[in-house]
């Protein structure tokens, strides 16, 4: 609805050019998408183990982020580690980005204990990966999943007076590069360059694109 009323045409907003490498796809199961990154857990049960990943296309280096991006991508790295420490009472959180053999930007977030196979040293190298077995990938993934909680919305309260506190409003402005809204995004972002007054932008918890009712106020607030 919003696409024909905007002038939008059907076609790949900057969210949707974002493809995850072959080699993490095959490697890992997707736990959850932040407003910045997709949560990955490593198919590794000798280590509880996420991985991040910037939902941008082609970024290979941390300095290749947008300004924008990097505040949110340290508050999810804070938000995966919290989650281990909490969830499995890790000895240590190892946080590191390599990208040696995979070229996408990604970042490991590994708890580590002092009786695990690679301690004290880095987990790579020490042996091959040992995969999980159905039932135990079950109950990593659900103890994940409730301490990191599924998606943005629920990460993220709706009450306006929160967003006077700068997490907030960083995740909040992560969220409006989704494919969802970030057509919309663009659009505001004409309209300042235009010096047509202040413009807001549309609000990513909302709609965006599929919404079928689009209000016009004069006085937004």
């Amino acid at each position: 609805m919003l696409r024909s009323i905007l002038g939008f045409k059907d076609g790949k907003g900057m969210g949707d050019d974002f493809t995850l490498h072959e080699r993490l796809a095959a490697d890992c199961i997707t736990l959850a998408d932040w407003p910045l990154c997709r949560v990955l857990l490593m198919n590794d049960a000798s280590y509880p183990w996420l991985i991040l990943v910037p939902c941008r296309a082609g970024l290979s280096e941390f300095h290749d982020l947008a300004e924008a991006d990097r505040a949110p991508l340290m508050a999810e790295i804070d938000r995966a580690s919290r989650a281990l420490k909490s969830s499995f009472r890790a000895d240590k959180i190892n946080v590191g980005a390599l990208g040696n053999m995979v070229p996408q930007l990604h970042i490991h977030v590994i708890a580590r204990f002092r009786d695990d196979p690679a301690w004290p040293g880095p987990v790579w190298g020490k042996r091959p990966p040992v995969p999980y077995e159905p039932a135990k990938l079950k109950e990593r993934k659900t103890a994940l999943i409730a301490e990191i909680r599924t998606n943005a919305e629920e990460a993220l309260d709706d009450n306006p007076k929160t967003l006077k506190h700068e997490n907030y409003r960083q995740e909040r402005l992560a969220l409006l590069r989704r494919p969802h809204v970030f057509p919309l995004t663009r659009f505001v972002e004409r309209l300042r360059k235009l010096d047509r007054g202040e413009v807001p932008y549309f609000d990513p918890l909302d709609g965006g694109l599929n919404a079928k009712i689009l209000f016009v106020l004069q006085n937004p607030g």
